[in-house]
């Protein structure tokens, strides 16, 4: 893996944002309903996203990669997360 995919702690912390939450290593909703289920679900944080195994997924193997920081919409990413947004997934998939 390259520089650019390095675990990272940088995480844009909301305590609002249940993600930022259990990405903090607090108690979040998730944790409330999955208990222990969730704990080290984590499977890769880069500079600017997290991937989690997600929970009740429709088929095996869902993933969500979600940004390190707050956006509507991934059209709003900066050209530099869109770009690692786009290595990452090619990582993951192929």
């Amino acid at each position: 893996m390259g520089e650019a995919f390095q675990i990272r702690s940088n995480v844009d912390a909301d305590s609002n944002c249940d993600f930022c939450t259990e990405l903090d290593g607090r108690k979040s909703y998730f944790s409330g309903l999955y208990g222990d289920r969730l704990r080290d679900r984590l499977i890769i944080r880069t500079r600017y996203f997290s991937v989690f195994p997600t929970i009740g997924q429709i088929v095996p193997d869902y993933l969500l990669i979600i940004s390190n920081a707050h956006f509507t919409a991934s059209a709003q990413l900066p050209n530099e997360q869109s770009r690692e947004l786009d290595d990452l997934t090619l990582i993951l998939f192929t």
